[in-house]
């Protein structure tokens, strides 16, 4: 039986590819796991760039794009941490399902803090939520929720897709996410917190995406008796029940709302209707309003 020059050419072509193929896994493991070694010990910058070493090589799987997204994900770098799900979600085949799952949670994140609703929407999808894939902006409602800052304060939200909510109360200080702002949060819930007959998922805050900018006022009421004082905090309480008007300080004289942002002034005004209220600044009938 001879064998055709075309053919041992061809065996000797294939068994060189599996060489490169081999020798390219064991660098790919080798750099990957040097990685891992850094980033377990904190060493982020360098474990990132034997990730990004790694992905070089162009080898089909996502074990090194995933570990620098999830870096890139931390810094909220949020370009970059696209690029690197995109690539893994290209290297699915053999993955378990949560290791899937995780790929195009994080890819929908990314492509939602992006812009990018078409693969976000497809992401989510994918994954088995009721959402179409389109190019318009989702506006949905997932209920509420809570979210948590990096200095731990939380707040409420109605969630407008997996990883979208709206803020639904006033922040004590205009640096925290305040009523109306479009926030992103994580994908998945770290726990769930009892709000009560029920429990809302508690998320990460991972960035505020858009600054509702409302006006927020400081308001004074000042009384004259303990009786009065009682009166209006049993009032303010009631209010700010239905309405999250902001913190409200008891003093010897009166009482302090700390901060009542956009609507919420017209709500104090409403309810409080035994007082009377001019314009911003001025002290009328027990009760001044300053513009923050």
């Amino acid at each position: 039986m001879s064998i055709q020059v075309g053919s041992v050419a061809s065996c000797k072509h294939w068994t060189r590819l599996r060489v490169i193929l081999y020798m390219s896994e064991v660098e790919y493991i080798r750099r990957l796991n040097a990685g891992l070694d850094l980033q377990e010990s904190g060493r982020l910058d360098e474990a990132l760039a034997k990730f990004i070493e790694a992905q070089s090589l162009d080898f089909p799987h996502s074990a090194a794009a995933v570990n620098a997204g999830l870096i890139y994900k931390q810094r909220r770098q949020w370009s970059k941490m696209h690029e690197c799900f995109l690539f893994a979600s290209k290297h699915l085949h053999g993955l378990v399902s949560w290791k899937r799952d995780s790929i195009l949670w994080n890819l929908g994140l990314s492509s939602t803090a992006l812009g990018k609703w078409t693969i976000a929407s497809r992401m989510w999808h994918q994954i088995g939520l009721p959402i179409s894939v389109s190019s318009d902006e989702p506006q949905l409602s997932f209920g509420d929720a809570i979210i948590e800052s990096v200095d731990r304060k939380r707040f409420s939200v109605v969630t407008i897709d997996p990883c979208r909510g709206r803020v639904q109360e006033v922040a004590d200080t205009a640096d925290d996410p305040d009523l109306g702002d479009l926030v992103l949060h994580d994908v998945s819930p770290f726990e769930y917190e009892s709000v009560g007959d029920g429990q809302r998922p508690v998320f990460e805050l991972l960035a505020v995406l858009n600054h509702s900018r409302l006006p927020a006022y400081t308001v004074e009421v000042v009384a004259q008796s303990a009786d009065e004082i009682a009166a209006v905090d049993s009032r303010l309480a009631k209010i700010n029940a239905a309405s999250n008007l902001g913190r409200v300080q008891r003093r010897q004289d009166g009482l302090r709302v700390g901060r009542v942002v956009g609507p919420q002034l017209q709500t104090l005004i409403d309810v409080m209707s035994a007082w009377e209220l001019e314009r911003p600044g001025r002290q009328v009938n027990s009760i001044a309003v300053e513009e923050k």
